[in-house]
């Protein structure tokens, strides 16, 4: 039997182009937004907004956003505080809205009817300010999540309210409180807090309680906990008209794309991890259906492959790799080809360090990864990765390194920036610290200007064109949190 070999490009791999894209954003999210509903959320505030109106637009805002972006997520409301109670367990002062489920249209709706109209929460549900178990929410929750087939989906639970102790001193209450969060934490369930003040002059305390069962960017909690940077969304307190950009901003937890040893020096290794921050949002690709009785299934394609001689399907085991050399085909096996294409191990290495400065704009051809030390690989990484990263950010220094993301691939020439922290006028963390990966383009993929003539009367059309970019200019810079496709928000600016 003879076979047909498939011809190998050995060295011509683009390495950054043949990984899994959608392989960060694979997992599912299923998120209950817990809404204080107790008076003081009923009642205007010195702006005149009513807090939990607020909380319902900027819940609803969020949601219609996940309906471009990410269609397959769950989501549920709970009210807490309330006179009527909804809930399998029959727990007082506890209201679920909304069921776990995808987001539709009459969802939408009744989110709509509701921020139309505050009194009809105090008639539907009523409001009070009467103390109940704070774990009797938390028990809820984790039952809604315990009857949903969420194995693989991020779990997720916020909390939204400006009462700073919900147990009221009750030092039973806190107690079992305490022990449930811990136990929705062991199951892989995120507990996040947004706090609200009142008034610029009121302050809202987490030390009373709920510092005990969330994380904020400033917690007393284990460095474990305080540093996994791709298990954390931090909680955050603010005012209440901070609370839209609060909800929209917040996103998914980092998954990290790789992890890899980091050799700083001889005899200095650290680990590290690296993510994807920002990637295109292309539209996804079309499926194809067919109608089968009264039934409409997705059609899944299949490919196999023949043997010339024989027109017998192949396996796996039967169809080899070939590379044409003198007139002939030299079949290799898969060892060889990984031997072959294998430079270096997978790694990042640092060849020097040169000043900042000397990064240009241009250099940037590919979007860049987030570097995050990484303790489990190697004891002691934080305290070096944190060394290095002060040193260079204080010295306006940048590291070149040659990196190898995984095996069989060419080793590429990338810059480390440093990032230092951000934190908002609150406290609250912006941007962690860490190291932008940039990889550096070859002398050829850098194109020079072609030939052309300068036009030298442009100032009219300059004037013309004035008001459009006017229009196309995002107030306060481009946050790619925001917008999860810049392309359809600029278009809906444009003047016709």
């Amino acid at each position: 039997m003879s076979y047909e070999y498939t011809s190998v490009s050995f060295g011509d791999e683009e390495e950054d182009e043949f990984y899994d894209k959608t392989q960060e954003y694979s997992l599912k999210e299923l998120t209950i937004y817990a809404i204080d509903c107790r008076p003081s959320m009923l009642e205007p505030d010195h702006n005149g907004d009513i807090p939990i109106i607020v909380t319902l637009q900027s819940i609803r805002s969020k949601v219609i956003d996940r309906i471009d972006s990410r269609p397959n997520d769950q989501v549920g409301i709970i009210l807490f505080g309330t006179t009527e109670k909804n809930n399998l367990q029959d727990k007082g002062h506890i209201y679920i809205l909304q069921q776990i489920d995808l987001i539709d249209a009459p969802r939408i709706k009744e989110l709509d009817l509701l921020i139309n109209n505050v009194n009809l929460i105090k008639d539907r549900y009523g409001s009070s300010d009467a103390e109940f178990p704070f774990s009797d929410l938390l028990w809820v929750c984790s039952d809604i999540i315990a009857n949903t087939n969420a194995k693989q989906y991020i779990k997720r639970i916020i909390i939204i309210t400006n009462n700073e102790d919900p147990t009221n001193g009750n030092a039973q209450h806190r107690k079992t409180a305490i022990q449930r969060a811990r136990d929705l934490k062991d199951s892989g369930t995120e507990i996040i807090l947004f706090g609200l003040m009142e008034s610029p002059d009121d302050f809202f305390d987490p030390n009373l309680f709920y510092s005990d069962i969330v994380v904020f960017s400033d917690s007393d909690d284990k460095q474990e906990e305080k540093d996994e940077f791709d298990e954390k969304i931090l909680s955050s307190i603010g005012n209440l008209r901070d609370l839209f950009d609060k909800i929209k901003t917040f996103q998914t937890s980092a998954r990290s794309e790789f992890r890899l040893p980091f050799e700083i020096g001889p005899n200095l290794t650290i680990g590290i991890r690296g993510y994807n921050m920002v990637l295109e949002q292309k539209i996804g690709m079309p499926k194809y259906y067919f109608a089968e009785g009264e039934q409409t299934q997705e059609v899944k394609s299949i490919t196999r492959w023949r043997c010339v001689d024989t027109n017998e399907f192949l396996t796996p085991i039967d169809i080899k790799k070939a590379f044409p050399y003198g007139g002939e085909d030299v079949v290799f096996t898969e060892e060889d080809v990984a031997k072959i294409q294998t430079v270096n191990k997978p790694g990042l290495l640092v060849l020097g360090f040169r000043d900042a400065v000397l990064l240009k704009s241009h250099y940037q051809v590919a979007h860049p990864y987030f570097i995050y030390p990484d303790e489990s690989q190697y004891k002691g990484s934080k305290s070096a990765f944190f060394l290095l990263l002060n040193s260079m950010h204080k010295k306006e220094k940048m590291a070149i390194c040659s990196f190898v993301r995984r095996v069989n691939t060419i080793p590429k020439l990338v810059a480390l920036l440093p990032q230092a922290k951000k934190l908002d006028e609150l406290g609250n963390q912006i941007d962690p610290p860490g190291f932008q990966l940039i990889i550096l383009p070859y002398a050829d993929e850098i194109r020079q200007i072609p030939p052309h003539t300068e036009v030298q009367d442009y100032q009219e059309a300059a004037d013309a064109m004035k008001p459009i970019i006017h229009k196309l200019k995002i107030e306060g810079g481009y946050d790619p949190i925001k917008y999860h496709n810049p392309c359809k928000y600029l278009t809906m600016l444009l003047p016709y």
